[in-house]
């Protein structure tokens, strides 16, 4: 008997890489590289900036934000909550996980780090970093001669 492939259409093949083969045969889905980062929103408006970054079923204890000169980072440990997860439970199958990321973006100068803020809701990360009041600046300086 004559090996018979199976016939795949070329327009399907997305469903096929997506689904791996587990409806052709019972293997285990196929991995994909985990190097993904989360989705970020950065607007502006008068008051400052807002980040709003989406990490559904992420941990916010294990999330670490820091500002340093204008550049602010936003960093995940994903291997903190696998080892507390792992402690639960006993997993039979297991096609999604967290992965660790961390992300920096630059930000204006003219912000004041101190009085940022971060709330976690639903699922969205939303750090405010407000704007230096235009009425503390000042485009005259006088330097002090010693």
């Amino acid at each position: 008997m004559r090996n018979i492939r199976r016939f795949r259409n070329p327009n399907l093949m997305l469903f096929d890489q997506l689904l791996g083969d587990e409806y052709y045969g019972g293997r285990e889905p196929r991995t994909y590289p985990q190097f993904a980062y989360p989705a970020t929103n950065i607007t502006e408006d008068g008051d400052g900036y807002r980040i709003y970054m989406a990490v559904p079923g992420l941990d916010k204890k294990h999330i670490k934000i820091e500002l340093e000169n204008n550049h602010i980072t936003i960093a995940y440990d994903a291997e903190k909550q696998d080892a507390q997860e792992e402690k639960k439970c006993r997993y039979l199958r297991r096609e999604f996980n967290p992965v660790s990321f961390e992300r920096t973006f630059v930000i204006s100068d003219k912000t004041v780090p101190e009085k940022s803020t971060a709330s976690f809701k639903e699922g969205i990360l939303t750090i405010f970093i407000p704007k230096i009041d235009p009425s503390e600046l000042s485009t005259i300086r006088t330097i002090k001669i010693k």
